[in-house]
Formats: C-alpha cells, sequence, structure tokens
C-alpha cells in the first residue's frame, strides 16, 4: 500500500491557509513552524523546503538543512545537505524553495520503507537514510530514530509512527 494521508481541516485545532498536501506555497502563508494538531494526535509544521537536487517524496522522511542563510524552517530530503535526524514526513511532493506541510508527530501510514532493510517487524525504530527513505535502523548507529513501526512491513511500504520530531 502506498503513502496514503487522510486529515480534513475540521479535524484541525487550528486554522490553515493552504491544504496539507499542497505542492507548496511561493509566499509564505504561515510563519515556518506555524504548527497544527489533528483531532487524532497528529502534528504537522509549516516549512520550507530546499530540494537540494533530491526531490520530496510524500510520506518519505524530512530532515532540517544544514546551511540555510534564512531564518525560515528549512527541511530537505537530502541527508547529504541536511542530516540523519528526520524531523518530519512529507505529507506531498513540494516545489523547491517553496513552503509547505510537514507531519511531525503521530501515524504515519503507507510510508515508503526501503534498503537493506526495508521489511520491518513491530516495533523496529526506523528513521532516515541516504536514499530519501526510511530504513530499520540499528541501535549505536548514524541515525537517529525517527519513529518505531506498531506492525510488520513488506514491500516497501509500512507505517510509522511518528515520535514527537521537531
Amino acid at each position: 500500500m502506498a503513502f496514503t494521508f487522510v486529515c480534513t481541516s475540521d479535524l484541525l485545532d487550528k486554522p490553515i491557509l493552504s491544504a496539507l498536501t499542497t505542492t507548496g506555497d511561493a509566499n509564505a502563508v504561515h510563519k515556518t513552524g506555524y504548527r497544527v494538531r489533528a483531532s487524532d494526535g497528529r502534528e504537522f509544521m509549516y516549512i520550507k523546503f530546499d530540494s537540494s537536487g533530491v526531490a520530496a517524496v510524500a510520506g518519505a522522511p524530512a530532515v532540517f538543512a544544514q546551511t540555510t542563510g534564512t531564518t525560515d524552517i528549512v527541511v530537505t530530503s537530502d541527508v547529504s545537505d541536511g542530516s540523519l535526524v528526520a524531523c518530519g514526513a512529507f505529507l506531498s511532493i513540494l516545489t523547491d524553495t517553496y513552503f509547505g506541510w510537514i507531519q511531525t508527530k503521530g501515524l504515519l501510514v503507507g510510508a515508503p520503507v526501503t534498503g537493506s532493510n526495508a521489511d520491518t517487524s513491530a516495533g523496529d525504530p526506523v528513521g532516515a537514510t541516504v536514499d530519501a527513505m526510511w530504513s530499520k535502523i540499528t541501535v549505536g548507529g548514524t541515525t537517529n530514530t525517527g519513529g518505531t513501526c506498531p506492525a510488520a512491513s513488506s514491500g516497501g511500504y509500512g507505517n510509522i509512527d511518528l515520535l514527537s520530531l521537531a
């Protein structure tokens, strides 16, 4: 099952001025860092996207960009230009330099889980990888935990319970 996102604006605790799954706003409609919470406990944050040549994939991990030269909260999908610490998950494909939303907490359904650790078991920790996907991680590795799998995954997709990442 591929990434799916269902959360209508009537489930949010505050108003938003662009859809959570927008491909981005050329000009910010909220201050970056603006947060909203859904009635089911999921949390979302408004950010600026810097592609660094790697496209944002819906459901894939977002990492803070290392250098931005701006006061905006900037995230990237390229861990070589960011870090191996997931701060959330993309809700859509964002246009480079545009503003949009990431999910920072709660259940992420059908997220892309790839690499040699594509199949996960219930309770496995997952984090951002160099291929801009989620992957099972080992304790003491170079990647920080971004969440855990509430159930086994296979076929490159799985559900992830995101920690409060940002």
